[in-house]
């Protein structure tokens, strides 16, 4: 069995040479045989073998998902206080129009992340086109999302002029 590059486990390797079967008497070798055993021309830096590309986008993947819960979490709380002030809010019908508009987009954001993400398989090559563009709608939802939000928040829901200490 060979070697897979960047996972071998120094201290509990079988006696096999490079594509050779275990035999039965298999032992556990010392650090000095197994640096011994390894070719030069295979040795990876130690930085790139402890770097996982999947643990890597699984991370990044929760990470955009809780900062996409939070922007929802916080577009809820923007409409109850709009809501609840009311039109006494000079941009009332500008900033109802705006964070509704950035909830629908983030609802629609989700259903195409599932669409490309559970549905769709990019390795199948008849899908591949579909998925491009599902990661193309994303992406845009996305960035109309941020200025909306960024709109949004120049006009400061919380200073609306009515509280006078």
């Amino acid at each position: 069995m060979g070697k897979l590059r960047g996972y071998e486990n120094p201290v509990a390797v079988a006696s096999t040479a490079s594509d050779e079967r275990p035999t039965g008497h298999d032992r556990t070798k010392s650090d000095a045989e197994n640096n011994a055993d390894r070719d030069t021309t295979d040795r990876i830096p130690t930085i790139r073998r402890l770097f996982n590309a999947n643990r890597y986008a699984t991370k990044k993947t929760l990470a955009q998902g809780i900062l996409d819960l939070a922007l929802l979490a916080s577009n809820a709380a923007q409409l109850k206080y709009l809501l609840r002030i009311g039109e006494s809010h000079e941009f009332y019908t500008l900033l109802l129009a705006l964070i509704v508009s950035s909830i629908c987009l983030q609802v629609i954001q989700a259903i195409v992340c599932v669409v490309l993400g559970l549905i769709l398989d990019i390795n199948n090559v008849d899908q591949q086109k579909i998925a491009d563009i599902c990661n193309n709608v994303c992406l845009t939802i996305i960035i109309v999302t941020v200025a909306i939000n960024v709109i949004i928040s120049a006009f400061d829901l919380k200073d609306d002029g009515t509280r006078h200490i």
